[in-house]
């Protein structure tokens, strides 16, 4: 596909000088450096995309297989024999 597109003299310069160095045509340089941008551009884009994302809680993780094993016990919240020692060490030490 054919475009016209306007770039600063320099800058058309430099990539003229860089087609040269590398002995190719000017157009297929231009793609190229064209392609190289945008692939950064997006893996910058995904990076980013993936830093902002919420990080999932343990939870969310297990939320799946929560209540498949059964440990016998109705309720271990409630019965004050299951929380006996909950907090302390080894040495009875909070």
């Amino acid at each position: 596909m054919k475009t016209t597109v306007e770039l600063p003299d320099e800058l058309m310069t430099e990539v003229k000088v860089l087609a040269a160095r590398e002995r190719r045509r000017l157009g297929e340089m231009m793609t190229a450096l064209l392609q190289s941008g945008l692939e950064s551009r997006m893996t910058h884009a995904a990076k980013k995309k993936a830093k902002n994302k919420k990080q999932p809680t343990a939870y969310d993780l297990m939320k799946g297989i929560c209540g498949v094993i059964d440990s016998g016990v109705d309720d271990l919240a409630t019965n004050p024999k299951y929380l006996e020692g909950l907090g302390r060490d080894s040495t009875g030490d909070r």
